[in-house]
């Protein structure tokens, strides 16, 4: 503790006594009223110290040793350098292939091969034939580049075209270490296949591994890719549990069918999906380790066999449309989380990636940000640098305890498997999304550029479009679900709208008494606006209603926002009806106020903009 060094100056502060200190400045909250928490219910306090009531780091472990939680190495990411795993995922062969050479010229040490099958929206490589495997990897050397799968249910064909090709090249097999990545569990989901039998989900899998090892032993067969219940919606606490609950039924299916322990657990990768939280993330990321250290004990495993290998990934559904340019800071954000908590690997997405296909500048963006991180910014070079943070240590703990609980309700109910063809998983992944969707709706959880500060009449990139989707667009429990979906299908209304009449739907202002009455509330209304795809139109009529009015009068619209009281809001909402307004909504001030005479409702700021919008839509005539 610092103040048991001699020289310093300063006494500690029990927490009760700061506790009691800071709720006199909270006007009358508490500090419970402080607590936030992840969309599935992970506990986040606002201080942690050694005497803040919660859990505390777990004492005496290391880096490297059992339960990994630190590390699973013992000298952390200096044992290696962190492995950047870049996408090729480009429609078109040729294309893929010169993206594969810029992104290894650009930082890239290995190579994630995306296949179309694999993706909802139609990304990736056309579905896995030797001609366009032979065109995409040209000039790539197995030998030298590690290669990983995404290919969803084809992965079997795809990793047997792949082997064929790297032996006809005459690579030697001990130097062919790639990352297969098939899992059956999520591929059925993403294909819409549906689970089927309960048992159906696992087929295949022990062949594969099986013919794995025979034909590539450094090849690690199997992926845990948890990216697909992120994308559907669930929270960091319960994407791990149900990456635990997939883990553990390959490791028993392995098990059961009389396979090596310590093969079996070697042979899986776990792929996690990052979100915006990087602290979060960081423990999440712990928090598998940890977890996983105990499901490998039960399985019979010893030391480092019961280490977790984890790849860490952005999320094209965490991406956005409109104001791409904030994708680079997710995508920095998130390759900083995968880094500091200890990932083997990490891929970053083009910045453009949902505006179609990513050009040279997205793919060299997305590979510099890793390279910068590590080769220049060095975070790699320091290990387990959040270790010792109350704050990280009690949430990896949480974390873990949400998570393990998640895997013993899909346990007792018989497996993964089973819980997918009952409707558990749905159900669980529903809920979460349902509070997610919630707090984007009210901008409590704000994304910068869409729902928050968006970029009026900003023109979209010119990209060239994705192939269509699988099988289209869908809306099932299970599918992605694009955090941003919500605000981008209003503002997709308001620009066919604009097609359709020359202008984007209107929306006026009324700004009511002296600015530094109106001046924040003006601007919460026009984000609200904007986010909304709106198009407002502000003018203060200086207390004069008549001078509104006429100003409401020549914005061409039928809705109004007041902003804002100077005592004659009434007054002024009945000018606003004279000239024809048919919805007037008002700015809450605070949390006592109540809506002036002739107003349809107050504006509070929780209020669900995603469905205050569309009321307004409905007044304007916007289809």
């Amino acid at each position: 503790m610092a103040d048991d060094r001699p020289d310093w100056p300063f006494a500690s502060i029990p927490f009760e006594v700061w506790r009691q200190a800071a709720e006199r400045d909270l006007g009358g909250r508490s500090w419970d009223d402080l607590r936030g928490s992840t969309e599935d219910g992970v506990g986040i306090l606002p201080l942690y110290t050694p005497d803040v009531p919660g859990r505390q780091p777990l004492p005496g472990e290391f880096p490297g040793v059992p339960p990994f939680h630190r590390h699973a190495r013992a000298a952390g990411s200096r044992a290696g350098r962190i492995e950047i795993r870049m996408d090729v995922d480009d429609p078109d062969p040729e294309r893929a292939r010169g993206t594969a050479s810029l992104l290894l010229r650009h930082g890239a040490s290995a190579l994630g091969l995306v296949f179309a099958g694999a993706d909802p929206d139609g990304r990736g490589l056309p579905e896995g034939s030797a001609d366009v495997l032979r065109t995409v990897l040209a000039d790539v050397d197995p030998a030298t580049v590690r290669l990983a799968l995404d290919a969803g249910t084809e992965t079997p064909a795809v990793a047997r075209a792949l082997v064929a090709l790297v032996t006809a090249r005459g690579v030697p097999v001990e130097r062919f270490a790639p990352r297969f990545g098939f899992d059956p569990l999520a591929a059925r989901v993403r294909a819409a296949a549906g689970p089927g039998d309960p048992g159906a989900g696992l087929d295949g899998l022990v062949e594969f591994v099986d013919w794995s090892g025979a034909h590539v032993p450094a090849a690690v067969p199997l992926a845990v890719d948890a990216r697909v219940w992120a994308e559907a919606g669930a929270g960091p606490a319960l994407e791990l549990g149900l990456a635990l609950a997939t883990g553990a039924s390959f490791l028993r299916t392995l098990l059961e069918a009389g396979r090596d322990p310590a093969a079996a657990a070697r042979g899986i990768e776990f792929r996690f999906g990052l979100g915006r939280e990087p602290f979060v993330e960081i423990a999440r990321l712990r928090a598998a380790r940890l977890c996983w250290a105990r499901i490998a004990e039960q399985a019979g495993l010893d030391g480092r066999q019961r280490a977790a290998r984890i790849h860490a990934a952005g999320l094209p559904a965490l991406r956005t449309r409109h104001d791409p340019w904030v994708n680079l800071l997710r995508g920095t954000v998130e390759t900083f989380a995968a880094i500091v908590g200890g990932a083997e690997s990490v891929s970053t997405l083009p910045f453009d990636l949902r505006c179609g296909v990513p050009d040279v500048l997205g793919r060299r963006l997305a590979a510099h940000t890793p390279a910068i991180l590590t080769l220049e910014g060095h975070l790699d070079r320091v290990i387990d640098p959040a270790g010792g943070s109350h704050f990280v240590e009690n949430l990896t703990l949480e974390i873990a305890s949400s998570a393990w609980k998640t895997l013993q309700q899909i346990e007792r109910v018989g497996g993964m498997s089973r819980a997918l063809a009952e409707g558990l998983v749905a159900r669980l992944v529903s809920g979460v999304r349902a509070e997610r969707d919630r707090r984007i709706r009210t901008r409590t959880a704000p994304i910068t550029g869409v729902s928050t500060t968006p970029i009026a009449g900003e023109p979209p990139l010119d990209r060239a479009p994705w192939p269509a989707g699988v099988a289209g667009p869908k809306d099932g429990p299970l599918d992605r679900h694009p955090w941003a979906a919500p605000f981008e299908a209003l503002r997709d209304r308001a620009e066919a709208h604009a097609r359709r009449t020359g202008a984007r739907p209107r929306i006026f202002l009324a700004l009511l008494g002296p600015a530094a009455g109106h001046r924040a509330q003006a601007l919460w209304a026009r984000h609200l606006a904007v986010a909304g795809g709106l198009d407002p139109v502000e003018a203060d009529g200086g207390g004069d209603r008549h001078a509104l009015a006429e100003a409401f009068s020549r914005a061409g619209t039928g809705a109004a926002i007041l902003c804002g009281d100077d005592g004659h809001a009434a007054a002024a909402v009945e000018a606003l009806r004279a000239r024809g307004a048919r919805l007037v909504l008002q700015v809450a001030a605070g949390a006592g106020t109540t809506p002036v005479e002739g107003a349809d409702g107050l504006l509070p700021r929780d209020v669900d903009a995603v469905a205050t919008v569309e009321r307004i839509f409905e007044a304007l005539g916007v289809a």
